[in-house]
């Protein structure tokens, strides 16, 4: 067994990811079969023999695909054993232009939410995003740098909260990682409190919203999920 910390993983699968998308594109799933793989690797961690988790990795191509309550659903990565499918994790990393997108990701969040878990499938999401994060014209010329904001972290907050509502997911994390513009690469894990946002907010990433402790609250409610059918 590895002897590195989850938070450093993490730190690690972000900057493959990062460099895909540097290689292949910003349109190629490149960027999220290595994201994919890193979940499904710390999913192995915490869970015990007889889980299964399919989606793509860089291994493998192929989409997980769940049937929801309202219409299928190709996902990120799919929890089963037993043949029973007991849970899902949406990841989405944003690399650039997020402030014009910010209530579109919340409310496809939301939406897919609703869908699997009216199916009892467990249900969480890793939103993942750089510090900072470039803006973009049609050319690819980075035009200003734009941060998650105060608001944005507050609302998954509250959404987080929300957890025992069938439109909130039953766990959640942000992750944000430091971005080096010039450099073009990400260097480290943003610290909280370098950041110009609330100590409330500060506290929500470091504790609601960890991508450290969400494995663990996520397998517990796998297991839970799995021995209450």
């Amino acid at each position: 067994m590895s002897s590195t910390t989850r938070t450093e993983r993490f730190l690690t699968a972000m900057q493959e990811s990062y460099r895909m998308v540097q290689q292949y594109g910003v349109r190629s799933n490149q960027k999220t079969r290595v994201l994919h793989g890193w979940v499904q690797d710390e999913l192995g961690r915490e869970l015990g023999d007889g889980y299964v988790f399919t989606g793509q990795s860089p291994t493998n191509t192929r989409e997980a695909n769940v049937g929801g309550m309202y219409y299928d659903k190709n996902v990120d990565v799919l929890i089963a054993k037993d043949g029973q499918e007991l849970g899902v994790i949406s990841i989405k990393f944003v690399i650039s232009n997020y402030w014009q997108n910010s209530i579109n990701y919340f409310e496809q969040q939301v939406g897919e939410t609703a869908n699997l878990r009216r199916r009892n499938i467990v249900y969480g999401n890793l939103f993942c995003v750089t510090n900072p994060i470039p803006y973009k014209n049609r050319a690819g010329d980075i035009t200003r740098l734009e941060t998650i904001r105060e608001h944005d972290i507050q609302r998954y907050a509250r959404l987080r909260a929300d957890h025992e509502h069938i439109h909130a997911p039953d766990e959640m994390a942000i992750g944000i990682v430091d971005l080096d513009t010039d450099g073009d690469a990400i260097t480290g894990i943003t610290d909280p409190v370098t950041m110009n946002i609330s100590d409330g907010s500060r506290t929500a990433l470091v504790n609601e919203l960890s991508i450290d402790a969400f494995f663990t609250r996520m397998a517990r409610r796998v297991e839970l999920r799995h021995l209450s059918p």
